[in-house]
């Protein structure tokens, strides 16, 4: 018997489509083979669990992980560092990967051309086992690999990705050749803008990729202004911003 929980997500979920109620999402996961579900009630996303996951509550009642999506075919996460932030949103970099986030602020994101969405979640339920702890997100709140200071990234003209982080200026910045440590698997291409990563066989990833120079401060608000800099390697001059 599946026994109701709280309303909220569980994590180590898989999904198993959409279904239009909170009861055939129950029965998806039974049929499946699994022990938890959550349903979400926007857009009726139904999400598979095994025991031992811990839970992430919400309030059915307020929408929340609300985020700037694609809409008719564009997606903001693309568009440049420079048109990002005339948006008023910040262009975030994670290792080499960089995109546009504007997803604090719906209004932001129909500036920037994209589709607001939000998910909210309704009563979870268990088989064979009561409602898991809630999750402690507390001891991750100091880890932050963020380190202060110059950003830069290269698309070289014979495809080769190159990254720095943390350096004290644009002029000071040890670039780390990304298509060499991935084997090759790694490319980019200055004409779009674009870093392919082949995954084997015909799965290839392929994401955005600015060349420039940027101050980062490790501060998570978004909306910064842009600043231009002198760097011996940047492509175009209008990329780097704080």
């Amino acid at each position: 018997d599946w026994t109701d929980g709280p309303a909220g997500l569980c994590t180590d979920g898989a999904i198993v489509g959409e279904t239009a109620s909170r009861e055939e999402c129950i029965g998806a996961c039974d049929e499946a083979g699994y022990e938890a579900m959550s349903w979400e009630t926007i857009g009726g996303a139904c999400y598979c669990h095994r025991e031992g996951c811990c839970i992430s509550e919400h309030d059915p009642d307020t929408p929340q992980w609300c985020g700037c999506g694609e809409k008719d075919g564009f997606n903001p996460e693309f568009i440049s560092p420079s048109e990002c932030a005339a948006h008023g949103c910040k262009y975030e970099f994670e290792d080499e990967e960089g995109w546009c986030a504007c997803g604090k602020e719906e209004a932001m994101c129909a500036s920037a051309g994209g589709e607001w969405d939000c998910m909210a979640f309704g009563p979870m339920a268990f088989k064979g086992f009561p409602p898991p702890e809630v999750c402690d997100y507390d001891e991750d709140e100091d880890d932050d690999d963020c380190t202060p200071g110059w950003q830069a990234n290269e698309c070289l003209n014979d495809g080769t990705v190159t990254y720095a982080r943390g350096c004290s200026s644009c002029d000071d910045c040890e670039m780390y050749d990304y298509t060499a440590a991935t084997g090759g698997r790694a490319t980019c291409d200055p004409t779009t803008n674009t870093m392919s990563y082949d995954n084997g066989g015909n799965d290839i990833d392929v994401m955005p990729f600015w060349s420039g120079c940027w101050y980062d401060d490790c501060d998570d608000d978004e909306g910064s202004d842009p600043t231009s800099v002198e760097s011996p390697f940047l492509v175009t001059g209008d990329l780097t911003f704080e």
